[in-house]
């Protein structure tokens, strides 16, 4: 395990206090938030789908990232299921709020409600399906390995591979992370000069 520093023990307890407010915040919303007939809406189940993500983020993967960077995690199987679900779960989070972004932007600047309820569930299940076949390279890019730091000691531990296909790995997620945070703003942005437009 790496040493406990000050700035280690810190994140420790940054992330539990996370994982704490995150539990029960989205315990209040996925079991108090509406769900009757005339208040259903994509919207909703849109938020209870992200708040259901996020309650199982809070439960599994914030424990898991604190083990992590502890350099705790030597089994493979653990390593490499983990890694994989930590990036279904951001992965499925950001499409839902991509999803939430269009569903908001064709109400308001579209004037249309598109999202049945059988669309809203294909676009749930697209989703899940595109994190889920972008999460998959995870196996391939994280192992158990020895890692020597810069402190003078060497630890087995759950971590990246080095190399080109990790390289191709990692811009990927960063463009299609970038390319989705840019659109969502697009969306809201224009969102807001139609209401301005309409107010005025």
């Amino acid at each position: 395990m790496k040493p406990i520093d000050n700035w280690m023990l810190v994140f420790i307890i940054w992330l539990s206090v996370l994982c704490f407010f995150g539990i029960v915040g989205n315990l209040l919303i996925f079991f108090y938030f509406p769900r009757n007939e005339t208040q259903f809406g994509a919207s909703t189940v849109f938020i209870q789908q992200l708040a259901l993500v996020d309650l199982v983020t809070c439960i599994a993967v914030i424990p898991y990232t604190i083990t992590y960077e502890l350099a705790i995690v030597r089994n493979t199987i653990i390593c490499k299921t983990m890694q994989f679900v930590r990036y279904f779960l951001i992965l499925t989070s950001l499409l839902t709020l991509f999803s939430i972004a269009a569903e908001r932007y064709l109400g308001i600047c579209r004037t249309s409600d598109i999202f049945s309820k059988g669309k809203i569930l294909k676009v749930i299940a697209g989703n899940l399906i595109v994190s889920l076949v972008f999460s998959v390279p995870t196996f391939l890019v994280y192992k158990v390995q020895r890692i020597d730091y810069s402190e003078g000691y060497s630890i087995s531990t759950c971590s990246l591979i080095s190399g080109q296909g990790l390289l191709i790995f990692n811009v990927i997620f960063l463009l299609g992370f970038v390319l989705v945070i840019a659109v969502m703003c697009g969306l809201y942005i224009n969102m807001y000069k139609v209401v301005l437009d309409n107010t005025s």
